[in-house]
């Protein structure tokens, strides 16, 4: 029968939903994906919302302990001890004092990882009710003598979505995600006005008239009409970022001037003349209905990369946005190639679906975007990754 050697429980807040439970110089080598992922020294989870308060339990066993009900997520991860790298320590933004945890003599490991408490809020939630209790982690180390990879064990329960998944969208709001597929919403973060725009595109939520679509950008953002609250919606100023970094002003006064000679307009001022170069770009359509001229998404607007000669920063960002769905998925990936013999993976989508509790496609979108990345070579070209279809994944980074 299992024995419980040793027991620890910290509480407190953490930021950007993260939680860590590592050795001192080990944290941040591993991600936590769609729930929980690990790396020698370290594992790395994803708490339900930004701010979360918790109440996380580490224990080390001496054989794998006893199934425990009554949590809602559960997973099981590989894990191993660095020597000479210290005790564990619990961190959310920050380490948390009087979080230590002998590991000694640990060795490769296992473990298994319990939440409850993560579906009661979106992740950008401020703040919770007050007297709500804590989101709860359990996280239960034993030795694993036979040092088994992160495929090996029982399939992830997930008893929800992930907090940075977005749920099931309409139409509207579908086009006006291919804006970041395609590279758009990259490419014109960087023009003033473009994303408040984008924010009153969101929660008009279908065809509007130029002028509803002011009403909302300036309800919403009323801190940017004109002097004294003067200056109607299709003339309020559209302010200047004020975050930039000094080395990137330069990069990014270039990306507005293309812009800008794209729409074949000057230098926007207002957001009426953000509106306007969209239109003139193409991705927002004139559409004239029952007498009154409505806009509405251009749902295939075609690659940015197409269109814009852009520069290599952002020509890898937008390579990215492609699969801008699957980043979660993809760091699954990556924590199972770190654990795989070889760093390599003979699998197909489904069996890794089942595994880590994702769909095939996930799966599969993630195996497109690593490979876009240069981080893996596959054997199966893009358009021949089917759910059942076998695979071979290399790893050409390791760490």
């Amino acid at each position: 029968m299992a024995r419980l050697l040793s027991s620890s429980v910290a509480r407190f807040e953490t930021d950007f939903a993260g939680l860590i439970v590592g050795q001192t110089d080990s944290f941040f080598q591993s991600s936590a994906g769609s729930f929980a992922g690990s790396a020698a020294g370290a594992i790395t989870m994803l708490c339900g919302t930004k701010y979360a308060d918790l109440q996380v339990t580490v224990q080390r066993w001496d054989l794998r302990p006893e199934y425990e009900f009554g949590w809602e997520d559960r997973d099981e991860v590989p894990f191993e001890e660095r020597l000479g790298s210290g005790a564990l320590m619990v961190s959310g933004f920050e380490m948390v004092p009087g979080s230590e945890h002998d590991i000694t003599g640990l060795g490769r490991a296992r473990a298994l990882i319990h939440a409850r408490g993560r579906y009661r809020y979106e992740y950008g939630d401020h703040s919770v009710p007050d007297g709500l209790p804590p989101e709860e982690w359990l996280i239960q180390l034993f030795p694993d003598p036979d040092a088994h990879d992160a495929l090996h064990g029982e399939p992830r329960r997930l008893a929800g979505r992930s907090p940075l998944k977005a749920g099931p969208r309409g139409s509207w709001h579908a086009a006006l995600h291919v804006w970041q597929q395609t590279g758009w919403s990259s490419f014109m973060a960087s023009t003033p006005g473009y994303l408040q725009v984008s924010s009153g595109l969101w929660a008009v939520g279908g065809p509007c008239t130029k002028e509803s679509l002011l009403q909302e950008i300036l309800r919403r953002h009323p801190y940017t009409v004109g002097e004294g609250g003067k200056g109607g919606a299709a003339d309020g100023p559209v302010p200047l970022p004020g975050n930039i970094m000094r080395s990137y002003k330069d990069v990014w006064a270039m990306r507005r001037e293309q812009f800008a000679s794209l729409a074949g307009l000057p230098f926007a001022e207002t957001y009426g003349d953000v509106i306007d170069a969209l239109i003139a770009i193409g991705l927002l359509l004139r559409w004239h209905r029952s007498g009154t001229d409505l806009l509405v998404l251009n749902p295939s607007p075609g690659l940015v990369s197409d269109a814009v000669d852009l520069d290599p920063a952002l020509s890898k960002v937008v390579l990215m946005d492609r699969y801008s769905d699957f980043r979660a998925a993809a760091d699954d990936l990556r924590n199972l190639l770190r654990w795989a013999a070889g760093h390599a993976i003979t699998s197909t989508p489904r069996r890794i679906g089942v595994r880590l509790c994702l769909a095939p496609e996930e799966v599969i979108g993630a195996l497109r975007q690593l490979r876009t990345q240069r981080t893996i070579d596959i054997d199966v070209p893009d358009e021949d990754l089917t759910p059942n279809r076998t695979f071979i994944a290399q790893s050409v980074a390791t760490n």
